[in-house]
C-alpha cells in the first residue's frame, strides 16, 4: 500500500482490493480499489467512492421489491376456501446519495389459522428507506376467504393488500347454483385481485377462488357443476426487471371434490396449490412473495402459509461500496452489482 512520489511520473496512490481494504482505516483515507477501478476515502463509518464524474454525488439504483404472500383461507368439512394473494411486486430506479445507508426491510409471509370461523394474515410489507427517499413499499398479500358448513359471514370475507384473496365457497343456502364470494381487490401497479368463489347446490364440486397474482387477477372457480369442474387456479407472477425472475404467484383455489386430480394450481412465482378432500394446501415458496393455497375439504381442511418477500436492487459496479449488512448475496451482470436481500439488510451507498 505504497504511495510513490515522482516528480516526473506523478503520485502512486495506495491500492487494495474490495476484500483487503486496511482493517483500521482512519477518516480520510484515501486509496484506489482495484475491484471497482474507482478512487475511494473512508468516510468514519463506510468506505465511499470518489466519483469525480458526479457533483452530486448520485447514481441511480434499480430495485425490485416483493411483499410477503397472504395465508390461504381455512376449508370446512364440506366446502373449501380461497387462495391467498400474493404480496405486491414494485420496480423502478430511484437516486443514491453517497454515503447514505438504505434499509431493505423483507416482509414476512401470512401465517395461517386452526379454525375456520378465524381469518389467516396477510403478508406483511416490504420496503426500502433511507435519507431523503420517501419509503418505497412492496404491500403484502392478502389472506384467502374461509369458509364453513353454515355458509355464513365466513364464507363471504376476503383480504386486500398488494394481491387480493380469493373468494371462498359455501352451500346455496340462498341463491341459485353458481352464486359468487367474490375475490379482494389488489393494489394499483403491484397486484391483482382475487378470483370468486362459487356455492353450489352440491358442496362436492365447489371451489373457493384463486388468489391474485403480481401479472394477473386470481382465476374464478368454475360454473360447472359436476366431476368435470376443476378447481380455481391462482394468478400468476410478474417478472424482475432485474433478474427476470418471477414472483408473486397467487394461490391455488381449494376444491372439495372427493377426487384427487382436481388442484387448484398456484400462479407461477411460487404459489401455493389448493388443496381437495385428499391432498393438503401447499404454502407458497419462500422468497417469492407467494401466496398460499386454500384449504380443502374433510381432514384436509388446512391452509396452505405465505411465501417470505424478498428485495432486488442492481448498482452501477463502478459505484459499488461493497458496504452491506443482512449479508445479501452479491452477483454481478454486465456492469452492475446485483444484491438480493431474502432477509433485512442494508446499502451505503
Amino acid at each position: 500500500m505504497a504511495i510513490t512520489l515522482d516528480g516526473t511520473t506523478g503520485i502512486t496512490n495506495a491500492s487494495w482490493t474490495t476484500a483487503n481494504r486496511p482493517s483500521s482505516p482512519f477518516n480520510g483515507q484515501m486509496g484506489y480499489n482495484t475491484t471497482l477501478s474507482r478512487m475511494e476515502y473512508y468516510s468514519g463509518s463506510f468506505w465511499a467512492i470518489v466519483d469525480p464524474d458526479s457533483t452530486s454525488a448520485q447514481y441511480p439504483i434499480v430495485y425490485t421489491i416483493v411483499g410477503g404472500g397472504g395465508g390461504g383461507g381455512r376449508g370446512s368439512t364440506s366446502y373449501p376456501a380461497g387462495g391467498a394473494g400474493a404480496g405486491g411486486v414494485l420496480q423502478g430506479t430511484f437516486s443514491a446519495n453517497s454515503g447514505t445507508a438504505y434499509t431493505a426491510t423483507v416482509g414476512a409471509g401470512g401465517a395461517v389459522v386452526g379454525h375456520n370461523a378465524q381469518y389467516s394474515s396477510s403478508g406483511s410489507n416490504s420496503s426500502i428507506g433511507g435519507t431523503s427517499l420517501v419509503t418505497l413499499y412492496a404491500w403484502g398479500g392478502a389472506f384467502g376467504s374461509n369458509t364453513n358448513g353454515a355458509g355464513d359471514v365466513w364464507g363471504t370475507s376476503y383480504g386486500q393488500g398488494g394481491c387480493g384473496g380469493g373468494g371462498g365457497s359455501g352451500p346455496n343456502f340462498t341463491y341459485t347454483t353458481g352464486f359468487a364470494f367474490f375475490g379482494g381487490p389488489g393494489t394499483n401497479g403491484q397486484g391483482n385481485s382475487g378470483g370468486a368463489g362459487m356455492a353450489f347446490n352440491s358442496g362436492s364440486f365447489t371451489s373457493g377462488g384463486g388468489g391474485g397474482g403480481a401479472g394477473r387477477p386470481g382465476y374464478q372457480a368454475p360454473t360447472g357443476n359436476g366431476p368435470v369442474g376443476t378447481a380455481a387456479y391462482g394468478g400468476f407472477g410478474a417478472a424482475s426487471i432485474i433478474t427476470g425472475t418471477t414472483y408473486g404467484g397467487g394461490g391455488g383455489g381449494g376444491y372439495g371434490s372427493y377426487r384427487t386430480d382436481n388442484m387448484g394450481n398456484g400462479g407461477t412465482g411460487g404459489g401455493g396449490q389448493g388443496g381437495n378432500n385428499g391432498a393438503a394446501a401447499g404454502n407458497g415458496s419462500a422468497n417469492t412473495g407467494s401466496g398460499g393455497g386454500g384449504g380443502g375439504v374433510g381432514s384436509f381442511q388446512a391452509a396452505g402459509t405465505g411465501g417470505s418477500g424478498i428485495i432486488i436492487i442492481s448498482i452501477p459496479t463502478r459505484y459499488y461500496t461493497g458496504t452491506t449488512t443482512g449479508s445479501p448475496s452479491v452477483t454481478t451482470s454486465v456492469s452492475n452489482t446485483i444484491l438480493t436481500f431474502t432477509s433485512t439488510g442494508s446499502y451505503t451507498a
